[in-house]
């Protein structure tokens, strides 16, 4: 499985795990193969939907959603590097 973080999800990451905040704002979501795993914070998830994508109500999303949300965030420079 290939894992994708964004870079505000990066910063969460690092900060103290009992940081409840942490917690709240960070999501992991795969697709359904099972072969990528993305963390993103919640801002990242809503500002997608706003653009009229549609909702991600589950941890676990179709394949072609999946790519949709990496597209958008590798478009708007928001995954970490290392993922690319």
């Amino acid at each position: 499985m290939k894992t994708y973080t964004t870079k505000e999800a990066a910063k969460l990451v690092r900060r103290e795990l009992g940081q409840r905040a942490r917690q709240l704002e960070l999501v992991v979501i795969e697709n359904e193969s099972e072969t990528i795993q993305l963390e993103v914070t919640t801002d990242e998830v809503e500002d997608f939907e706003r653009l009229g994508n549609p909702a991600i109500g589950s941890d676990v999303v179709v394949d072609s959603l999946m790519s949709s949300l990496i597209g958008h965030l590798n478009a708007e420079q928001l995954l970490e590097s290392a993922a690319l």
